[in-house]
This record gives structure tokens, sequence and C-alpha cells, in this order.
């Protein structure tokens, strides 16, 4: 079966899809998604002309394309090779669901204040122009990223938001895993779970990690981070560091 992904390397929603499907032994083709230039061709490939197209998605031969992650990672865990832990055991199932609840907001909420950061920070616009672009070009392109932060910031409707709402929603959602964890390995009992995935990436928010997904240039990771929410949570950045060499 012939099975592609179309992702962001840097996106946590993509990152969350590429370890579960990772994780479960699926063989696949990686497309490398990108803001504005991939759009047309995505279309022409889902099917659709009016919604708005995002990654991750899964295109399948003889199957409808999965475009989300959770549903990906659904997918790739009933594909899992013999022998492979299930990300969604049965009798996990409702703590799983709760923590993809939990963690769903607080993936927004970063993704709003990051990108509201990047609309202010010109570094970090340039770093976000099409890898291959000579270095003394894309000064010149500067208009071009201001344009592409603001296409983004439309697309995923974010007005209305601001940076103390989100981070505490960061907060809020980083305590509740805390509580859920309470010191353990793993968020479910004894085993590596989806709900651990989960969790983990809401942290690329609060300290993006130097091993796993797409790296980030360093205008972006100080946009992207947040040393206030690394301090108070440092046990959780250290959990998380700790799921990427085990388990990535």
């Amino acid at each position: 079966m012939s099975v592609e992904l179309l992702a962001i390397r840097t996106s946590p929603w993509s990152e969350r899809a590429r370890w579960a499907l990772d994780h479960s032994g699926v063989d696949y083709r990686y497309r490398e998604f990108q803001l504005m230039l991939s759009e047309p061709a995505a279309r022409l490939r889902l099917g659709d002309w009016r919604g708005r197209v995002t990654a991750p998605a899964l295109l399948r031969d003889g199957g409808a394309p999965l475009r989300e992650s959770v549903d990906i990672a659904r997918w790739a865990d009933g594909q899992r090779a013999p022998g492979t832990p299930s990300l969604f055991p049965d009798d996990s199932a409702a703590d799983v669901d709760r923590i993809i609840a939990t963690t769903d907001p607080a993936l927004e909420a970063g993704r709003a204040r990051a990108t509201r950061r990047i609309a202010d920070d010109r570094a970090a616009r340039l770093e976000n122009l099409p890898p291959g672009i000579p270095s003394p070009l894309r000064p010149l392109l500067a208009p071009v990223a201001a344009f592409g932060v603001r296409y983004f910031v439309r697309k995923y409707d974010m007005a209305g938001r601001s940076d103390a709402g989100d981070s505490q929603v960061l907060r809020a959602a980083l305590t509740d895993v805390r509580e859920a964890l309470a010191g353990r390995e793993y968020l479910c009992g004894d085993q590596f779970t989806f709900a651990d995935i989960a969790a983990a990436v809401v942290l690329h928010f609060v300290d993006f990690p130097a091993v796993g997904p797409g790296r980030l240039g360093p205008a972006n990771r100080n946009c992207w981070g947040d040393p206030e929410l690394a301090s108070e949570f440092a046990d959780l950045v250290e959990w998380r560091d700790s799921l990427y060499a085990k388990h990535r």
C-alpha cells in the first residue's frame, strides 16, 4: 500500500502524526508542506477546493485522506508491526482521550502566541522563508515573509487572543499533565501511549527539543519558547526529553 504524509517538520501536530507512524512501523513517504506554496497541489490531491488545507494529511491508496493528526495516529496504530505495543490500549482509552482533550487547546494557544511573536520579529520571519534562498536575497523578501505571517493568522483565525491568555492555557494544560503523570514514567500506567506523545509536543511551545522534529532557527526558538514556563515545568521538559531518547 502506498502511503504519503504531507507534514511540516516543526509542527507539533505533524510531529504527533509522524511519531505515531514511526512507532507503529508504517512505511510511508514524507513530503514537506510549505505555507501557501504547497496548497494548490495539496488541494488537488485531497480533492478539497474550498476548505482549509492544513498539515498533516495522510494519503493512502484505496482510502480517504486522513486530515487530523489523531486520526492518522489511530490508523497507524491499526497497522502496527507485530509485537509493537498499541498507542491506544483499550484499558487506557479514556485516559488517552482526556489527555488529547487537555492538550489540543494548549497547542492552539502555543501556535497563536508564537505566531504573534514572529509577526513582530523580522529575523524570525526571514528564517521562515523557504530553504534554498541565498542569504543575500533573503532580506529582499521581507515583504513576502510578512505576508506569509498575515496569511497564517487569517487561516487559523487568531484574532482576539492575547499572550497572557494563551500562556495561561498552556500553564493549565501542563499542570494537568503534571498531576496525571504524578512522577511516573508514562501517563497511562506503565506503557508508552499516544497520551505521552500528545503531552510531549505541547512542550515545544515551552522549550523546543534539540532532537526529534525539525530544527528552528534561533529567532524562532525565542518566539516559540517561554523561559518562565520552562523553569516552572522543568520536570516536564526533562520528562519530554527522556521520551524522545527512549521512543523517538
